[in-house]
């Protein structure tokens, strides 16, 4: 069974929704994309002394409609 992550299940719910609305190709690779994104590595100290690297996202999708904080 082939295993799919999050992003890609979205990009193919696009695809689906576009065809039913009958959206312009443009409009669909638009709203495939991101308009900005923040990737930070930040390390953290586990209760037993040891560090790890966790890694934080922040996208923002599209503020067309206004100002937007993105997503976490």
């Amino acid at each position: 069974m082939e295993q799919m992550n999050p992003y890609d299940i979205a990009q193919r719910q696009i695809d689906i929704v576009a065809q039913y609305l009958d959206l312009d190709e443009g409009v669909v690779e638009k709203l495939k994309q991101t308009r900005r994104e923040v990737i930070i590595h930040f390390p953290a100290e586990m209760d037993d002394g040891s560090f790890r690297i966790f890694t934080g996202y922040r996208v923002l999708h599209n503020d067309t409609r206004g100002p937007a904080k993105g997503g976490l």
